[in-house]
């Protein structure tokens, strides 16, 4: 009798053997092709989404509770088998993003040798607690899990099997009554035996873990998003500039816009308009050697502070110049020293707090044979940054690195149309001064005339000064 139950023990032991197996096809299943299909405006791809083999990759800022983004991105079937998509699996781990899934026909299921079209939706749900915010900033870095799983219950009848081992359901069921009604059977019979039934039994309970297996895979999707503080802008007038510097480094500019005013108090210059001149930031921006003094927030005077000489005549590296002179730029000038000095040191210091170096490019003259590059905390505008591409002349050699201000864009300012360009000192219209030389000359300097249409200057002359900064 022992030898019989020890027959039929190792028998048991060996059916996830001897079934006839055959692996999951779940490295045939692939994502791909995932691109943005919808966003709120205060949703900011910080890194373009990526899919590759089953896993998604998103990095995100968000600001308002709302906001939301959806991804559209293709779910490949190669295998012999369909799979499901598992709504529920798709964990809601974090308290304050909300993550779902649509498919474009309403049905889960990705036929074998298919693909299907899968929409995932990421929601600022819940507003993020102030105490987790730090700086201004709370990061949720998640893993998100959308399981698919080949079940008997969506294959067709005549693969109606275990697909990790190719044993047909009722086979298994049969093979288990089998086993149970003999173990019972000798039990009955033979109750000494009891020990060792009673572990047939058991073991035959298990069969159905060991044989019966259901082939599963994730899509596993690494989430990294920013939720910013969100600061309710009230207006461009009214908020401190510590506020605005914080809204337009997260994105949060709804409230601004392009040729709004805000007073300022200039210590030894009594109290002045500045406005919005810039806002947006086009792909030209980012190319290499492009001057920034046109990209981002720009902020400009909106009349003339003083007036000021570019630089005085006399000597000049070994050379005297009766006129003054443009030789080394904009960058080497008199009045950019003191512009970046004098008048900057009577700017209230929460601005001065704000105000970011800006790559300037400017034009050179005669004497010399490139564009220079400065740094600047405040800088003059160009022609090109006034008139835009209709200031083609090629004696300024720095408008090929320049773009139009949005505000005199807006304002519909060229060479033929400038009466927008006027600026007034004390109520007065006068000239006022650009950055660039003249190329065919060693003293002069383009600028703007009283009635706004551009001008050249000596640079001994006394001109006058509507600087431009910019705010991050």
């Amino acid at each position: 009798m022992k030898k019989f139950i020890l027959t039929i023990l190792l028998f048991m032991m060996f059916i996830p053997f001897v079934a006839n197996a055959e692996t999951c096809d779940t490295d045939k299943i692939t994502i791909s092709s995932i691109t943005v299909e919808n966003k709120s405006d205060n949703v900011e791809e910080l890194e373009t989404a990526t899919a590759s083999g089953k896993n998604i990759n998103l990095n995100l800022s968000m600001s308002n509770v709302g906001d939301n983004i959806e991804y559209k991105f293709v779910v490949k079937n190669d295998s012999n088998e369909d799979y499901e998509l598992d709504k529920t699996s798709l964990n809601l781990k974090s308290d304050y993003i909300n993550y779902s899934f649509k498919t474009n026909d309403n049905s889960n299921i990705v036929k074998a040798k298919t693909s299907k079209n899968v929409t995932l939706r990421v929601e600022y749900k819940t507003e993020v607690s102030e105490d987790n915010f730090e700086n201004g900033i709370y990061k949720d870095n998640k893993t998100m899990i959308v399981q698919l799983s080949n079940d008997n219950t969506i294959n067709v009848p005549d693969t109606f099997k275990n697909p990790n081992t190719g044993v047909q359901t009722y086979i298994l069921l049969i093979l288990i009554l089998f086993i149970l009604s003999g173990s019972l059977y000798i039990l009955l019979k033979k109750k000494k035996y009891a020990q060792f039934m009673i572990l047939i039994i058991g073991i035959a309970i298990l069969i159905p873990i060991s044989v019966y297996a259901i082939c599963k895979c994730n899509i596993q999707i690494e989430s990294n998003i920013v939720i910013n503080k969100e600061n309710v802008c009230g207006s461009f007038s009214e908020d401190s500039w510590e506020t605005i510097s914080y809204n337009i480094k997260n994105n949060n500019l709804r409230c601004y816009h392009v040729g709004d005013i805000k007073e300022i108090e200039l210590d030894e210059f009594g109290i002045y308009e500045v406005r919005i001149a810039n806002m947006s930031t086009p792909e030209e921006c980012y190319y290499d050697g492009f001057s920034q003094t046109a990209c981002g927030f720009v902020v400009e005077f909106v009349d003339i502070i003083t007036n000021h000489r570019m630089n005085p005549n006399g000597n000049y590296n070994g050379k005297f110049y009766s006129y003054g002179w443009n030789k080394d730029g904009w960058q080497a000038s008199e009045l950019r020293n003191y512009l970046n000095s004098e008048i900057y040191n009577t700017l209230p210091d929460d601005l001065k707090n704000v105000i970011i170096n800006t790559y300037t490019i400017s034009g050179y003259g005669s004497s010399d044979s490139q564009n220079f590059v400065s740094d600047d905390k405040m800088y003059l505008l160009d022609c090109r940054e006034v008139y835009g591409s209709s200031f083609d002349g090629s004696l300024n050699t720095a408008i090929n690195n320049e773009r139009q201000l949005d505000y005199y864009y807006n304002s519909g300012v060229t060479t033929n149309n400038y009466t927008n360009a006027i600026k007034k000192k004390q109520n007065v219209v006068d000239n006022w001064w650009l950055r660039s030389a003249i190329k065919d000359d060693n003293y002069s300097i383009y600028g703007v005339s009283m009635w706004g249409s551009w001008d050249v200057n000596y640079a001994m002359s006394s001109r006058g000064v509507s600087p431009a900064f910019r705010i991050g």
